[in-house]
């Protein structure tokens, strides 16, 4: 999946997913990287990721470490546990 949201207009993406929603983080024309918990930081208002969304995969591998860092053409979805609801 390393480059399924590359770049456009020359700008470079990583795609974050919540439930139903999903958003572009934009790491600009260099490529950069940010960490899980900085995504998680930036999105908990937008995307609504709030603590019960303690599951977190990138490129739909687990990932349990929320200083990984996740780069350009990358996917991270926050997940809650099985079985809750809301």
């Amino acid at each position: 999946m390393g480059d399924q949201y590359p770049s456009a207009g020359g700008r470079s993406f990583i795609r974050v997913v919540c439930g139903a929603q999903d958003a572009s983080y934009d790491v600009g024309p260099s490529g950069g990287t940010v960490t899980i918990s900085g995504l998680r930081r930036h999105y908990r208002e937008i995307l609504n990721i709030r603590d019960e969304h303690s599951i977190v995969f990138v490129d739909g591998r687990m990932a349990n470490d929320p200083t990984q860092v996740v780069r350009a053409g990358q996917e991270v979805e926050f997940k809650k546990q099985a079985g809750q609801k809301g």
